[in-house]
């Protein structure tokens, strides 16, 4: 019976050593969970940063879009404001030249009425005097 219990202590002491060595690997897995624990942690904190930091940008970016797209509209209107401004001025400027060139046409209408007015007047002035020169010679 003394060998009995001598085998029981021995069986109960190596079971005391793997309880012992037990505890010890489930007490280091667990360090070393909670420091995987830690540092998925601080990693998880660090894309929570860069996270923040992107949407911050991508406001930032948004906003900026806007801005353009306004900027952009108004110098659309702008632009198409220009156009119609050039189209009507172009309009003006035909019209006033048109205007000018039929005032030309006019002026040079009458010029010439003149100038063929001042002709016949010239012509019956030289009918007049060659027939004055005619009696003249007829006369001597």
């Amino acid at each position: 019976s003394e060998t009995r219990r001598g085998d029981l202590e021995k069986q109960m002491a190596e079971r005391h050593n793997l309880y012992g060595e037990w505890e010890r690997r489930v007490a280091q897995r667990m360090d070393d969970l909670q420091a995987l624990i830690s540092r998925k942690d601080a990693e998880l904190e660090r894309k929570d940063v860069e996270l923040q930091a992107n949407r911050e940008m991508l406001d930032r970016l948004n906003l900026a879009s806007q801005e353009l797209e306004q900027w952009l509209q108004g110098s659309e209107a702008k632009c198409e404001a220009l156009r119609v401004e050039a189209t009507q001025a172009a309009a003006r400027a035909s019209s006033e030249a048109e205007e000018l060139l039929l005032a030309s046409e006019e002026r040079h209408a009458a010029r010439i009425a003149q100038l063929e007015a001042r002709l016949a007047q010239q012509d019956e002035l030289v009918a007049s005097s060659a027939e004055v020169c005619g009696r003249s010679a007829e006369l001597e």
